[in-house]
């Protein structure tokens, strides 16, 4: 390219000066739209190409491979109260419970926020993994248990190969996220993508602790959509299809939202999830409450469940105590198995009744269990 210049500015010396001068302009416009082009589709592609979204994989093997989330919410930016129960019901309604291997929260190690902060992370969290059907085993307080959290990203990248690859979303500081990585086989790394869509996130660092920089020295697949706040951080009154949601799973995680104590609605880093499944960067509450309308949300049908795997639903012993049964590794799947058996729509009311089966999936049953 700089013999072109050079060619072109020697030939403007001469009679047609005027005219060459004016060809030179244009192709150096012209050079530099496409270089500006070129770096607007390299962007595109760096934050894309490696993800393979669900619907892309979907048809009838469903979601292939597994989902790690790092989320703080204990100190600073108190959204995650509210995004992490909004991002877990997304991925219920998907039906992907199963897929989650791991969910550490109070992410930030080095201290908690006054009012409340972490006990409040802690109810979003466990919480919704109680209601959404989630195995709660994988959920840790890393700022409780710092190194376990770290052993299981590490134990979930070790389990990770081409054909069952890992997907690690941070939705908080890096560092135990990092340390998680370091501690895992060099070799499986390969398999594992990092999704991150805060700057904040990615450069916050005390002591000395890792950044994304550091994430992206490991070997992983590093990708950086765009910010989220755009699109789901709202003014409550965007949400109040959300507030009045005949589910009583969903009037919950508004409830979390309120909980946060933010003057608008933040459930930015459940974008994160959102473009994972969709492959969408521009997710918002109007694309939320049409997703949560298709067909009733994968989650616990009772509006007030107890903040226990063991517990077992009331029930109010209604006319099919036949005891039909039907299993499945989640909760959702255990309900579906159980209407396409026994013939029924679900319904607590009526004495039907899930409970986890002690082996990590549960059952139900059109009777008391």
């Amino acid at each position: 390219m700089k013999e072109l210049f050079f060619a072109i500015g020697r030939h403007s010396a001469g009679r047609h000066s005027a005219r060459s001068a004016t060809v030179l302009l244009l192709i150096t416009l012209f050079i530099a739209s496409c270089e500006q082009e070129d770096e607007i589709l390299n962007l595109a592609s760096s934050s894309e190409a490696d993800v393979q979204p669900f619907e892309m994989q979907a048809n009838a093997k469903g979601f292939i491979g597994r989902i790690a989330i790092s989320a703080d919410g204990n100190d600073h930016d108190r959204d995650d109260i509210g995004a992490t129960p909004m991002g877990l019901a997304i991925l219920a309604h998907f039906g992907l419970q199963n897929k989650v291997v791991h969910y550490d929260y109070n992410s930030h190690i080095w201290g908690n926020g006054s009012g409340n902060q972490k006990k409040e992370m802690t109810e979003s969290a466990l919480g919704a993994a109680s209601r959404f059907g989630f195995n709660k085993s994988a959920f840790i307080s890393a700022i409780d248990e710092t190194n376990k959290a770290k052993n299981s990203i590490a134990n979930a990248i070790n389990n990770s190969s081409s054909s069952n690859p890992l997907y690690l979303l941070v939705a908080g500081p890096m560092a135990v996220a990092c340390e998680g990585i370091q501690a895992a086989d060099q070799d499986k790394r390969k398999y594992v993508t990092v999704i991150s869509h805060s700057s904040w996130n990615n450069e916050y660092s005390q002591k000395g602790s890792y950044t994304a920089n550091d994430v992206k020295k490991t070997g992983v697949k590093f990708v950086q959509i765009k910010d989220q706040n755009a699109g789901l951080h709202k003014r409550y009154e965007v949400w109040s299809w959300l507030k009045n949601h005949s589910n009583g799973g969903l009037r919950w995680v508004y409830e979390r939202m309120k909980a946060s104590n933010k003057p608008r609605g933040d459930v930015s880093d459940a974008g994160m999830i959102w473009y994972l499944l969709k492959n969408d960067q521009n997710v918002d509450p109007d694309k939320l409450k049409s997703f949560f309308a298709k067909g009733a949300p994968s989650v616990d049908p009772t509006d007030n469940p107890k903040d226990n795997d063991n517990d077992k639903g009331s029930g109010s012993g209604g006319s099919n105590n036949d005891n039909c049964q039907a299993s499945g590794s989640t909760l959702a799947q255990a309900i579906s198995n159980l209407e396409k058996a026994c013939g029924v729509n679900y319904n607590k009311n009526k004495g039907h009744d899930c409970d986890p089966d002690g082996k990590g999936g549960w059952i139900c049953s059109t009777g008391d269990l």
